[in-house]
Order: C-alpha cells, then sequence, then structure tokens
C-alpha cells in the first residue's frame, strides 16, 4: 500500500467490518483535521505551499518541508505502527562534488530528527514505528525514481523521546 499524505484526506475503503482497524483510522481522521488546522492558519497568515518557511541547519544550509506522509507499516518483523515520513528539500545537495556532503546532511537530518520531528510527533499524539528523514535538492513525487535529484535519507526510532539513528 502507498504512503498517503496527511495533509490530504484519503478516501475512505468500504471493507468488512472485520477488516477496520478503527484505532488507525482514528489516529489519520486525528492527524488530517490538525494538519487541515495548520493549513488554515498558514493561508490566513498569506503562507503559500510555495513559500515554505526556511529551516535554519547546523551546517548553515536550509531546508523547506515538502510533506509528512504516514507510510503503512512496511513488512519489517512484528512492527505494528506506521512509519513517519519528513521529507525536505535541501538545494545545497549535490552529488558532482559541489553542495553538502553526506556526512553533513546526516548532522542536519539529526537535528531535524530532535527539533522537528520529535516535537512536531508530541503535538499530533503520533507514535510511528520508525521515522524516516529525507533531504532532496528538488521536490520528487513519494516513490517515483529521479536518478537526476541528488537525496539523502535517514531512519531512526524514538526511544525514551530520544531519535536513535536506525541506518538501513
Amino acid at each position: 500500500m502507498a504512503a498517503q499524505s496527511i495533509s490530504e484526506p484519503s478516501p475512505e475503503p468500504s471493507p468488512e467490518p472485520s477488516d477496520v482497524d478503527f484505532a488507525a483510522l482514528r489516529m489519520m481522521r486525528r492527524v488530517n483535521l490538525a494538519v487541515g488546522a495548520v493549513a488554515l492558519i498558514w493561508c490566513a497568515a498569506g503562507v503559500a505551499r510555495a513559500e515554505a518557511p526556511l529551516i535554519a541547519l547546523p551546517s548553515g544550509n536550509a531546508v523547506t518541508l515538502h510533506e509528512v506522509l504516514l507510510d503503512p507499516t512496511p513488512t519489517l518483523g512484528t512492527e505494528t505502527a506506521p512509519w513517519a515520513r519528513f521529507r525536505f528539500v535541501a538545494p545545497d545537495l549535490r552529488r558532482d562534488g559541489h553542495g553538502q556532503t553526506h556526512a553533513e546532511a546526516a548532522a542536519d537530518m539529526d537535528h531535524l530528527c530532535r527539533a522537528l520531528v520529535r516535537p512536531y510527533l508530541d503535538l499530533h499524539q503520533l507514535s510511528p514505528s520508525r521515522v524516516v528523514i529525507s533531504l532532496a535538492d528538488q521536490p520528487v513525487p513519494f516513490g517515483q525514481a529521479a536518478p537526476e535529484v541528488s537525496q539523502f535519507f535517514e531512519s531512526y526510532r524514538l526511544v525514551d523521546g530520544a531519535c536513535v539513528w536506525e541506518g538501513y
């Protein structure tokens, strides 16, 4: 099953009552309402999606939040909660030897996990089994290959309120 954007309501299938995961549905509705409220506040303040605020990073670079996705749990052992994917646009990433290196980007992603992701998840009362943070030098639709785009990914578990790097 593909990841669904938490900023857009997803069409609800009509499964048999025994197939419905009511806890997951309640969580998705709560997330959709919260993200909708944030979008309304941004619109009222005159902030367009294209004018997303820049987030300063320890490396000196800046990113914008492209999207947050809740991804139904990929098949990994006994995980039962969805993954939370935080996708950022970081124009300073480059593979051609110019721009931010993976080591610099990894430190920035650690910072994003601590400073932005953890508070976001707490605010929205989300408890994903894993957090994936991605940086791309330009927006890419989720799940689409884009070999011309530089992208870095890191995976974390939240343990006792701390971001613990998982590595792929």
